[in-house]
């Protein structure tokens, strides 16, 4: 996944979903047709809360197996569990991670919170998103479907995003995740930001 710049975005209503899936779509490795269509097939087999057998992947996309393990092999982001099974892929996880993401009554988790933004667009179904401020300690919960972000509890949360200049290729938690988190309130986020260089609050931008 590829980035151009930094910035901290508050969790709003007016957030569209749809172009934040875009966006990390456009942040990727070039795919062709058949890989986009086996990475959404991918996500909407985990959204069902039990890893992936490589063969059930096959299977649903009317491949030979080889091929399946072929484009694996090509994909960042791709864990296996100890038995070859897929358990995460690009920020969806069916085991614990630092954001929980309940979808038609199963627990789901993400690397990050912006993965819980765009994700429920990409499996089609909404989804109650609970995280932890880095800071405070506080819950922050929200739903997210079709039309963005709503309930945010508290209201004033927000979200920080830092996107680097290169590609970081399977180190995405590493490069990426541990810098994006939900915040109980700007100042909060910005009390987080002083200690991390290039992370920053778009204060000017108020939350719901």
């Amino acid at each position: 996944m590829e980035a151009e710049a930094t910035m901290t975005t508050p969790i709003s209503a007016g957030i569209d979903t749809a172009e934040l899936a875009a966006q990390v779509a456009c942040c990727t490795p070039d795919l062709d047709e058949g890989d986009q269509r086996a990475q959404l097939v991918l996500f909407r087999l985990l959204a069902r809360g039990e890893p992936v057998e490589t063969a059930r992947l096959a299977t649903e996309l009317g491949l030979v197996h080889a091929d399946v393990i072929e484009r694996l092999r090509r994909w960042h982001g791709v864990p296996p569990d100890r038995d070859g099974r897929i358990v995460a892929f690009q920020g969806l996880s069916v085991v614990e991670a630092p954001h929980r993401m309940r979808v038609h009554g199963r627990d789901l988790y993400t690397w990050c919170a912006w993965d819980a933004l765009f994700l429920p667009e990409l499996i089609g179904r909404p989804a109650d998103v609970r995280s932890t401020c880095p800071t405070t300690g506080e819950a922050v919960a929200l739903r997210v479907g079709p039309a963005g972000p709503t309930e945010v509890s508290p209201p004033e949360a927000v979200l920080s995003v830092i996107r680097p200049d290169a590609s970081f290729g399977d180190d995405t938690i590493g490069c990426f995740c541990r810098f994006v988190h939900f915040f109980a309130s700007p100042q909060a986020a910005e009390s987080w930001t002083r200690r991390h260089p290039d992370t920053f609050v778009d204060l000017d931008r108020p939350g719901l």
